[in-house]
């Protein structure tokens, strides 16, 4: 089980290299054409605004959007190559594949999710800080150590559930998808 876990570490980490810097060359796409926008089409009696302006703030919403679109569609490799072996390429035509017909309800998920946990951590972490900081640490001179400490375990119980809603939110595209079933004795002969 260690093994296989390490075979797929290697192309797991590519894949994630691999999804970044597509979305790195959105945005450097998008400020390549916003200058050369502003460049090409400047404001009328040099002040600020005109054509130009407006075309680089076309391309910025539209580079948002991609950029968007582009998170969604590569967010699942790693389970890619968790549930079905392969490489790094593979593994990001996969999870584009995946997420072609359900790209805005990922993306609703996921923004769902997101906006959930930072509401439910700020509140946690509040109320620990009101507690435990205010009340105790700033007594003994150790409140930033405490909101540092209460910071980081409002962020490390949290962080499994981003993984925990991917591996769900993979396994509902396989389904919706490829009409996948899964049986009870596939998790031993996928080991």
């Amino acid at each position: 089980m260690v093994q296989v876990a390490l075979r797929r570490a290697l192309p797991a980490l590519a894949a994630g290299l691999l999804a970044a810097l597509a979305l790195l060359a959105v945005i450097v796409g998008a400020v390549i054409l916003a200058t050369v926008a502003l460049a090409a089409l400047p404001a009328s009696g040099g002040g600020t605004g005109g054509p130009g302006a407006f075309l680089a703030i076309v391309v910025g919403v539209a580079a948002i959007v991609i950029a968007f679109v582009v998170i969604v569609r590569l967010a699942f490799p790693a389970a890619v190559i968790a549930g079905e072996g392969g490489g790094a390429i593979r593994a990001l035509r996969r999870s584009w594949q995946l997420t072609a017909d359900n790209t805005w309800r990922v993306f609703g998920v996921l923004a769902l999710v997101a906006l959930v946990l930072t509401i439910i951590g700020s509140t946690v972490l509040e109320l620990l800080a009101a507690v435990i900081t205010d009340g105790l640490a700033a007594g003994m001179g150790l409140a930033d150590v405490s909101d540092a400490l209460l910071s980081a375990l409002v962020s490390t119980v949290l962080a499994p559930v981003g993984g925990v809603v991917l591996a769900v939110l993979y396994l509902d595209l396989r389904v919706r998808r490829d009409g996948w079933q899964p049986s009870m004795d596939e998790g031993a002969a996928g080991a």
